[in-house]
């Protein structure tokens, strides 16, 4: 396992409120990660968070985005992580009928 601060983003729902705020999270990549020009974006199953210094179970899929580097690109499907950094819900654009990526996450 290794320890990194990344950017979250994840799906607004009642699991993961209670993770907002965690200090630390544990999860497992549960796609193949996907390289962009400046990140690689994975999505993980949430396993555990610390919040408070108290450790709680949590099954939530997250989005996470890693600056682009050596160590983000040898990251594969079923790594384990712990991460750190703050959750941000992710917002649709508002127009009507238009595909809605948070309701899917």
């Amino acid at each position: 396992m290794f320890f990194i601060a990344i950017y979250l983003t994840a799906n607004y729902n009642q699991q993961n409120t209670e993770i907002e705020g965690a200090e630390k999270i544990i999860a497992i990549v549960n796609e193949l990660p996907k390289e962009t020009e400046k990140t690689v974006k994975l999505q993980v199953k949430t396993t555990e968070y610390q919040k408070n210094n108290i450790w709680n179970f949590n099954k939530s899929y997250v989005l996470v985005y890693l600056e682009k580097d050596s160590l983000a690109k040898t990251l594969k499907y079923g790594d384990l992580l712990i991460l750190k950094g703050n959750l941000q819900v992710v917002k649709n654009s508002g127009n009507p009928g238009e595909f809605d990526y948070k309701k899917i996450l």
